[in-house]
């Protein structure tokens, strides 16, 4: 029986973890605010690519 609480006791700390470190999306920072938007040729990263240009002329 003490092998089954251990088991229980790894996966609850595993769960806890999962559940409280940082997730990918959170740190994606998106301007919601005032976004840039552009229109370009269909199936490129036309917008993408002048996104950053434009931002990285605008940083501080």
């Amino acid at each position: 029986m003490e092998s089954g609480m251990g088991f229980r006791l790894v996966l609850s700390n595993f769960i806890f973890l999962l559940l409280h470190l940082p997730h990918p999306a959170i740190t994606f920072n998106l301007d919601t605010k005032s976004p840039i938007i552009f229109d370009g040729i269909k199936n490129t990263y036309f917008g993408y690519s002048v996104g950053l240009q434009a931002n990285s002329n605008n940083a501080r």
